[in-house]
Order: C-alpha cells, then sequence, then structure tokens
C-alpha cells in the first residue's frame, strides 16, 4: 500500500502488467505456430507433378525477373553514359565561352 493520494499499488500494477504482456506472448507464439502447421499442411495434397510444374514456374518467373532487371541495368548505364557525355560537352562549351 502506498501513502499517496492515489492509493496506487506499484506491486498490483506490475504484477497486472507482467500477465498482460504472458498472455500477449502466448497468443503470439501460438498464431506463429498455427501459420507454421498451416504452411505445412498447404504442401501435403499436393501430387510430385504440381511441384515440379510449381518449381518450374518459379524459375521461369526468376529468369524473366532476371532479364527485366539486366535490361534496366542496361538502360540505366546508357543514360549515365549519355549524361555524361553530355555534361562533358556542356562543360566543355562554358570553358570555351570563358
Amino acid at each position: 500500500m502506498s501513502d499517496s493520494h492515489t492509493n496506487f499499488d506499484g506491486r498490483a500494477f506490475g504484477a497486472a502488467a507482467f500477465g498482460g504482456a504472458a498472455t500477449l506472448a502466448g497468443a503470439l507464439v501460438a498464431g506463429v505456430a498455427n501459420v507454421a502447421r498451416a504452411r505445412a499442411n498447404a504442401w501435403a495434397d499436393w501430387t510430385r507433378d504440381q511441384l515440379v510444374v510449381a518449381v518450374n514456374y518459379y524459375d521461369a518467373l526468376l529468369m524473366y525477373r532476371t532479364q527485366e532487371r539486366d535490361q534496366a541495368r542496361r538502360e540505366r548505364d546508357q543514360v549515365r553514359a549519355e549524361f555524361a557525355a553530355f555534361r562533358a560537352a556542356y562543360r566543355a562549351e562554358l570553358a570555351r565561352r570563358r
């Protein structure tokens, strides 16, 4: 018991806070376990052929995305080179006018 005018009991508050935190932690752990179980069960009904098709599709998508990324990098490098040439020409023109 406290001598404060609010009659605040710190020990009771601490115990309640700990209990609330433990409840939330338990719910979080149960949720994670449920997600892991659901993911494991999601693959249970797949046949080998379906898995092969899924992996092949993923590989094709990955190759396509890699090609897109490489093309974007080539275009970026070309724009950078064009900008560097423009900047060099601009600086040369400025130096010529001085």
